[in-house]
């Protein structure tokens, strides 16, 4: 179905129940159903150059479906215009490429590095002035960050803390968090509060790889060949150092990175 026009999403195509690949590049697609995350065997959808990012609000749930999630393994949503990602998108557990370029992304969610099958990713042509440090834990094969707006200028954030105590005392929501991304237990909205699982889907990583349920970051400058040692990197700046946002776990990491 590539090129063929088309506006909206074609329904017929969830009755394809043994669908492994789908190419619905090339037309102008706004929105896909959520009942689409109910595609038991799609392992490749590509949906290159749409309208996915038109509307105001994406709906990414027919992304994050319960069966969807545990298949799919390639994601092109390049040249679609989008401005943004949803935070849980790292329940994508089995995914093997991602094809975000020609989008208007000023920022990726630091989920992503949640993504521990993540081997390609392409984040070329867009807006982009830094990344997650949580991209530090992939083990890329291929990472492409060329033409972005990658300024090549560390700038540091005073972290607002009263103590050290801000690292360990929290709600009794952030520690029930904290057990369950310890232990890697498994949780859906249907089985654990609401705003526990919304708290979990918005976790960050640490530059040391451990969870962090706050929003303490500084700008950091690193050599992304540093960062990325196994992987080939397509970067146009010339000195091959990249702003990271750095989020914090504990006292002694943020005084090991600030």
């Amino acid at each position: 179905m590539n090129g063929l026009k088309l506006c909206n999403f074609r329904r017929d195509i969830l009755l394809l129940s043994r669908l492994t690949v789908l190419d619905l590049s090339n037309n102008e697609i706004e929105k896909i159903p959520h009942e689409f995350g109910r595609m038991t065997n799609l392992c490749e959808l590509i949906l290159s150059n749409n309208n996915l990012g038109v509307p105001n609000i994406s709906d990414w749930r027919w992304l994050l479906g319960l069966q969807i999630i545990r298949t799919l393994k390639l994601l092109d949503l390049s040249g679609n215009k989008l401005k943004g990602l949803p935070n849980d998108i790292w329940k994508l557990r089995n995914l093997v490429t991602l094809k975000l370029y020609n989008n208007e992304l000023e920022r990726i969610p630091a989920s992503l590095g949640r993504l521990k099958n993540l081997r390609y990713l392409t984040l070329s042509q867009n807006i982009l002035k830094s990344l997650p440090c949580s991209l530090m834990q992939c083990r890329f094969e291929l990472l492409d960050i060329s033409m972005n707006k990658f300024e090549n200028r560390e700038t540091l954030m005073k972290p607002k803390l009263s103590s050290q105590w801000d690292f360990c005392i929290g709600s009794l929501l952030h520690i029930a968090a904290k057990v369950v991304l310890k232990y890697n237990i498994y949780y859906a909205p249907n089985i654990i509060p609401r705003t526990l699982t919304e708290t979990l889907d918005n976790a960050n990583l640490c530059v040391c790889g451990r969870p962090v349920l706050n929003n303490i970051f500084i700008i950091k400058q690193f050599d992304c060949r540093d960062c990325f040692r196994s992987a080939t990197i397509t970067n146009d700046n010339v000195n091959h150092a990249l702003d990271f946002e750095c989020y914090f776990c504990s006292s002694k990491c943020l005084m090991k990175y600030n």
